[in-house]
C-alpha cells in the first residue's frame, strides 16, 4: 500500500476493494493498518449481509466502510440505513430495479448524508444516474467483457463523459446476445 500511495501521489484518491474476502477480525486489522494511506473507501470488506459487522468496522476505523452493490430493493437500503452500515453506497442499477429504484436509493442516501456512488458507474446505466443525480460525482471502472454493448463512452486520462447517441446512447451487438428460440430448458 506505501508503494500504491508514493507512485500515485497524495492528491490522488486510493480506493480499496476487499469484494467480501475478509472476516471481520481481518478488516479490523488491515482497516487499521492502512488508515495512514489516506484510503477513500474500503469496498465491501466482509461479507455483504453482516450490516452490524459493517457499521462497527466503521466505527473502528477513519476509512469510510462502501458497499451495497449486493442490495436488490430499496428496503434494502433502508435497513443499511437504519443500522447505519455503510459511508458510501454502491447500489448496482441493473441489480437493484432499474433506474427509478437507484433513483430512489440516490435521494433516500443523499438525505441523510450518504455518498452515493454506482457499482459499474462508467457502464451507461449507471453512469447516467451518476450525471443525472450524483452531487460528488464518481464513477466506478468499466468492464472490458462487457463486449456486447456498443457506443459506450471512453475512459480517458481518468475521466469519461455521457454517451452521444439517443436514449442511454448505446447500441447491442446483437450477435453476441442470446436468442430466446435457441435457449435450451434443462431439468
Amino acid at each position: 500500500m506505501r508503494a500504491g500511495r508514493e507512485q500515485i501521489g497524495p492528491s490522488i484518491p486510493l480506493y480499496l476493494d476487499a469484494a467480501v474476502n475478509w472476516d471481520f477480525e481481518t478488516a479490523l486489522y488491515l482497516a487499521r493498518a492502512l488508515e495512514s494511506f489516506d484510503i477513500g473507501w474500503l469496498e465491501e470488506p466482509i461479507v455483504a449481509d453482516d450490516l452490524d459487522g459493517h457499521r462497527l468496522l466503521g466505527e473502528a476505523t477513519s476509512i469510510p466502510i462502501a458497499g451495497g452493490e449486493h442490495e436488490y430493493t430499496l428496503w434494502g437500503y433502508r435497513e443499511l440505513l437504519a443500522k447505519r452500515a455503510l459511508s458510501v453506497w454502491q447500489p448496482d442499477a441493473c441489480w437493484v430495479g432499474g433506474m427509478t429504484v437507484m433513483r430512489e436509493v440516490f435521494a433516500l442516501g443523499q438525505a441523510n448524508g450518504i455518498w452515493v456512488v454506482p457499482h459499474r458507474g462508467s457502464e451507461v446505466w449507471g453512469l447516467h444516474a451518476i450525471l443525472a443525480l450524483a452531487h460528488n460525482p464518481l464513477a466506478e471502472g468499466g468492464r472490458p467483457w462487457v463486449t456486447w454493448v456498443r457506443g459506450e463512452p471512453p475512459i480517458r486520462d481518468g475521466m469519461i463523459g455521457p454517451p452521444a447517441g439517443p436514449g442511454f446512447g448505446v447500441s447491442f451487438d446483437e450477435a453476441l446476445l442470446v436468442k430466446p428460440d435457441r435457449c435450451e430448458a434443462r431439468l
